[in-house]
């Protein structure tokens, strides 16, 4: 697997939202690989803020993925989002051969 690290490095673009009904929240992250580079081992995170702590408990659709070549995949994040919270959600994303992104997600 020490070939992995010979990999080079590529950007991904991001977007992402949330809605929010009864206490729970919906992330959709949008992630497109528009390089000729493959984009390996993904993780993406909903935080408490930028950059916070990683929302617990929380169930992704798909995570730790690989984007091909000009692909796009959706996924989503489901957690509680009660009332009161003094944060906003955002997205923290990295990958082996992809830097550390954080942006915060828009709400809709």
């Amino acid at each position: 697997m020490s070939v992995l690290n010979t990999m080079l490095g590529t950007k991904v673009k991001i977007t992402g939202n949330f809605v929010v009904a009864n206490g729970d929240g919906v992330a959709k992250i949008r992630l497109a690989n528009d390089s000729n580079r493959v984009a390996f081992f993904l993780r993406a995170e909903i935080t408490k803020g930028m950059d916070g702590e990683e929302i617990l408990p929380i169930t992704y659709d798909d995570n730790y993925i690989t984007i091909f070549p000009h692909e796009m995949r959706t996924i989503e994040g489901h957690f509680h989002f009660p009332d009161q919270v003094t944060w906003s959600p955002a997205l923290r994303l990295e990958g082996y051969n992809v830097g550390k992104s954080v942006l915060p997600l828009d709400k809709k």
